[in-house]
């Protein structure tokens, strides 16, 4: 312990020692945020506690975030800490989860309900049949859609389509519904004429292939792992931008009910969406909170 001159001038914080530095996030490669802790003596009569948030009078990143109450040292001098720190980068951990996804049935219900459009009889297309381009070929997994209306006229061995905008397909699977049936095209199977007719290879359907479905995701039900990230999101309230108080970090949304996770399924067939979220909680008990969600590959489901 340095010597403690009892005649020398404490009545302002003087720092002893080297300052301890921390690297918390380094097993996640992080070597940008740091944090350090400071010891520093002075005499009780004239401590204050110090405001929080202010940044450091030469490492103008960092902010206090932590000071801890003063202990008695010697005579009149006291000691205590004071913890400065950058506002940690966002953190992600990659790993994996267990979910159990809806039935068939209610993908089909959230399908109806939020992908089918401009057919008039979107009940009745239920999207989990594939049938190849000459036949059943056995998946049950595959989702079409939205579906749009479509005109359709025999031309020489094949069928041509006109799809009533543009339709966007160069080597992309779709689904054909004609007289009621439905039929999978897999590139190949089809050339693309311009921007708004393809032609259906060796198929005569006439005027009867009247919608149109490209192809969405895979999904089927039941228990699943798949993989997830959690995110760790920090905030220092009165630096963060838009954020004064901690009532300002908005919590996401998570996905546990069936309805809002096919929603999104639909919605979105890859990248990362929030799943869940925990609590709010105060990072090192300090004045920097932490917002832990973990977030699901929508390619997985």
């Amino acid at each position: 312990m340095p010597e403690i001159l009892i005649d020398g001038d404490y009545s302002q914080a003087v720092a002893i020692g080297a300052p301890r530095w921390f690297y918390p996030f380094r097993k996640n490669g992080d070597i940008v945020t740091a944090y350090f802790e400071q010891d520093y003596w002075q005499t009780l009569a004239t401590f204050t506690p110090q405001t929080l948030i202010i940044p450091h009078s030469a490492l103008h990143d960092f902010y206090l975030i932590k000071e801890s109450d003063p202990e008695p040292l010697m005579a009149e001098v006291w000691k205590f800490t004071r913890t400065w720190s950058r506002i940690p980068v966002t953190q992600n951990v990659y790993s994996t989860i267990s979910i159990n996804k809806p039935a068939l049935s209610e993908f089909a219900t959230a399908f109806n309900a939020n992908n089918v459009t401009g057919s008039g009889t979107s009940a009745t297309l239920t999207p989990f049949y594939e049938y190849a381009s000459h036949g059943w070929d056995g998946y049950n997994n595959r989702v079409f859609g939205p579906f749009i209306t479509t005109t359709s006229a025999d031309s020489g061995a094949n069928t041509r389509v006109t799809w009533p905008s543009a339709h966007g397909i160069t080597t992309q699977r779709f689904e054909i519904i004609a007289s009621g049936q439905r039929y999978v095209f897999n590139s190949g199977d089809y050339t693309v004429v311009d921007t708004t007719n393809i032609d259906l290879l060796g198929w005569q359907f006439d005027v009867n292939a009247t919608q149109a479905g490209k192809y969405l995701r895979d999904y089927s039900s039941g228990p699943d792992r798949i993989m997830t990230k959690q995110v760790s999101t920090f905030y220092l309230p009165g630096v963060t931008s838009g954020i004064t108080t901690p009532a300002d970090i908005t919590i996401p949304a998570p996905l546990l009910n069936d309805t809002a996770l096919l929603a999104a399924a639909l919605a979105n067939t890859s990248g990362f969406l929030n799943y869940d979220t925990d609590s709010l909680e105060q990072w090192m008990e300090s004045s920097i909170y932490r917002l832990n969600a973990v977030q699901i590959n929508m390619a997985d489901l």
